[in-house]
């Protein structure tokens, strides 16, 4: 097997062959594809390989401050429960692994389903406080 060139070319013929298989015959058939067609235009690089900064956080969106209050007032009357519903939203992973992440903050073990019971009574708290 042979190793395509670096340049491009070579996988451009293997483009116009591929091209070339869908025309219908008496078209003009094509021997490479264009430069213009399959490569990245060339630019200078942006990135420097100096200190990397720092993203500055900006807060809560004022459109959805009222979404953080009602959260933060779940977390005093109900730690655990305030807890579920912000890591459910907040964080990565499936359900049993953010079951985890609540056990380990609270200190204590929680089983996936007794993280989707805190989480159903989490959201009708949410949808009692948007309703009032």
């Amino acid at each position: 097997m042979r190793l395509a060139g670096r340049d491009g070319r070579a996988r451009r013929k293997l483009m116009a062959n591929a091209i070339n298989e869908g025309l219908p015959k008496g078209v003009t058939r094509i021997s490479v594809a264009p430069q213009w067609s399959c490569d990245p235009v060339r630019c200078t690089p942006t990135r420097t390989s100096g200190p990397v900064t720092a993203v500055v956080d900006v807060g809560v969106p004022k459109h959805l401050q009222w979404v953080e209050d009602a959260m933060m007032q779940l977390y005093r009357q109900n730690t655990r429960r305030g807890l579920v519903l912000r890591i459910e939203y907040t964080g990565f992973g499936f359900q049993s692994d953010k079951a985890i992440q609540v056990g380990a903050a609270l200190g204590e073990t929680m089983t996936v389903r007794q993280y989707r019971m805190e989480l159903d009574k989490a959201r009708e708290w949410l949808r009692g406080r948007i309703a009032a």
